[in-house]
């Protein structure tokens, strides 16, 4: 596996890098890395343009969706290609870029500021950045256009979503968190995170056990428009005709809003459509399991898995899908492992559904590690970087080649 980062080509935007790129590693090494022709089915590379940093996944040599990443290593925008990198995910509510992304929020339900002017007293840490449309700072970004299509995101949260809870909750640790996305076969983006729990203060005292709230905000369009999506399917038939499915309407809608589903409740993933175009217009799949989550240890709290959804009007309406994790008794410094997957396709079909239901069994089940857990294999490789980052300052910016 090289790790490495990708220098700016010429001309890459909208078009995918084919011709050779020069890459600089460690020291005075250079490689020169002929990025494959795209060949049939699916395929996946990666790229930086104008301090971006870019996934893109093409399927029988033509590029079909790219995934954007932002600050804190969310994903910033997802665009389809073929509808004139139309953005799948919703639209801004205040000209921020930090807010209707694809990314970890973290809640703390049991620890309040006591400030009647925040619209939520709770502790809150995004991971793209805060609700002034400040970004969380950005440590270290790690990309692989070999064998592995990796980007890894570095990230040190460390501001309160709302400006009235900082002093209250200041000299709080920051979320620490790695996001390793891959570039699976068959179009998969699997999203994966290793959240380190911070120490909570209020008030410079500390806050022990505290009841945290982990959720994947993954927030996309909603509405009649051409490119929008008005239904969550959270099942369907052989051939990928919905057969379990609710109104997204923020107004009329019958999507139940934040339900608390446990994992017996669902089938392990949902997915947008619109309605009387399933089969011809873009869907969207999450996949999240049906595994419960666990613990490496029975004297490291709890956590449960849980699955909501919501729904909103704004100037970017929107439908949130939010895999999430419960977290009882909550120690500090412990690590949380978890993953998600996403699956694109032009319209339902057999083998769409095929798709997401096979990936829904390969997520895997999320843990929560204690503090003093001895790692392994890749997530040994994520925690030890993740460790090597506490403390350290970081970059404020959306423009990850810039780290």
């Amino acid at each position: 596996l090289i790790i490495m980062k990708i220098n700016k080509g010429e001309n890459v935007m909208p078009n995918i890098i084919r011709n050779n790129l020069t890459k600089k590693c460690a020291g005075a090494l250079f490689l020169t890395l002929s990025v494959p022709s795209l060949s049939a089915a699916w395929s996946w590379d990666m790229f930086t343009y104008k301090g971006d940093v870019y996934m893109n996944s093409s399927q029988n040599g033509s590029l079909r969706y790219q995934y954007r990443l932002g600050s804190g290593g969310c994903i910033r925008n997802i665009y389809s290609v073929k509808d004139g990198y139309l953005d799948l995910l919703s639209g801004s509510f205040q000209g921020e870029t930090n807010d209707r992304v694809v990314q970890n929020v973290f809640w703390i339900h049991n620890v309040k500021s006591g400030v009647s002017s925040a619209p939520d007293q709770r502790w809150n840490v995004n991971q793209a950045g805060n609700f002034n449309k400040q970004f969380s700072p950005t440590v270290r970004v790690d990309i692989s256009n070999g064998n592995s299509k990796t980007v890894t995101v570095y990230t040190a949260q460390d501001s309160q979503w709302y400006a009235n809870n900082v002093h209250t909750f200041r000299n709080s640790d920051p979320v620490y968190q790695c996001t390793h996305y891959t570039g699976e076969a068959n179009g998969v983006l699997s999203i994966r995170t290793v959240t380190r729990t911070p120490v909570v203060r209020k008030n410079d005292v500390i806050r022990n056990n505290y009841q945290a709230y982990l959720e994947h905000w993954m927030p996309f369009r909603n509405g009649n428009a051409k490119g929008d999506w008005n239904r969550v399917a959270l099942n369907a038939d052989a051939n990928g005709n919905p057969t379990a499915f609710y109104s997204t309407n923020p107004n009329t809608g019958n999507l139940p809003i934040y339900p608390g589903w446990a994992n017996n409740q669902h089938s392990g993933f949902a997915f947008t459509f619109k309605a009387g175009q399933h089969k011809s217009a873009e869907v969207l799949g999450v996949a999240f399991g049906t595994k419960n989550a666990g613990r490496a240890s029975t004297s490291i709290g709890s956590i449960s898995s849980t699955l909501n959804f919501l729904t909103w009007v704004d100037p970017g309406s929107g439908i949130g899908i939010l895999p999430a994790l419960n977290i009882g008794n909550t120690p500090s410094g412990a690590f949380i492992d978890n993953e998600v997957k996403i699956v694109i396709r032009p319209g339902t079909s057999k083998e769409f559904i095929n798709r997401l239901r096979a990936e829904s069994n390969d997520v895997s089940r999320t843990i929560l590690y204690g503090s003093g857990h001895t790692f392994s294999g890749t997530l040994k490789t994520l925690t030890n970087r993740l460790k090597s980052i506490i403390g350290k300052t970081g970059v404020r910016t959306e423009n990850l080649d810039k780290i």
